[in-house]
């Protein structure tokens, strides 16, 4: 088991974590904003790399924190959205169940998201985490279990799957 592998298994288990503490509800919205999130850095995650271009010279670095940036952004912005809509409503039913879903829920949002930092991290390399990658055990399960991500970024995924099978170690 590599760091990467490590971080992998903490990041999602974080998601599943908080995914508990806060409910479905509000896992739901971020959830929401995690796939709008994804949709625009798709989009506009080139034009904020341009911007970053003045302030960060290595091209693909820019590219991976341009992606990174959008996403962060709208997913901060829908999860403040959701905890403003849950503290508001005061919805609380069946209290376990709540946390019991939101923790399945937040697994597959850990999931997702870290299939999205591979994603970027393999088609815009950053020396030296593209040879961390090709050690990994869990990264290409990852990439495998995201592959819903196909519906929101079909070219990005499509070369992180080509790179991934050069690397050999897609499931």
């Amino acid at each position: 088991m590599t760091n990467v592998d490590l971080v992998i298994i903490v990041v999602v288990g974080l998601f599943t974590i908080f995914g508990m503490y806060w409910g479905i509800i509000r896992q739901v919205l971020a959830v929401v904003g995690l796939v709008v999130g994804l949709m625009l850095a798709g989009q506009y995650g080139s034009e904020v790399a341009v911007w970053l271009g003045s302030f960060i010279t290595d091209p693909n670095l820019a590219q991976s924190v341009g992606f990174i940036l959008v996403l962060l952004t709208v997913s901060s912005v829908s999860s403040l959205i959701a905890s403003l809509l849950h503290s508001l409503a005061g919805l609380v039913f069946l209290g376990w169940l709540d946390h019991l879903l939101g923790g399945v829920l937040g697994l597959v949002q850990g999931v997702l998201a870290v299939a999205a930092v591979l994603i970027v991290l393999v088609v815009f390399p950053v020396d030296p985490y593209s040879g961390w990658l090709r050690s990994s055990l869990l990264a290409g399960w990852v990439l495998r279990l995201g592959e819903p991500l196909t519906l929101l970024l079909p070219d990005l995924f499509a070369a992180a799957v080509r790179t991934f099978n050069e690397f050999g170690i897609l499931p």
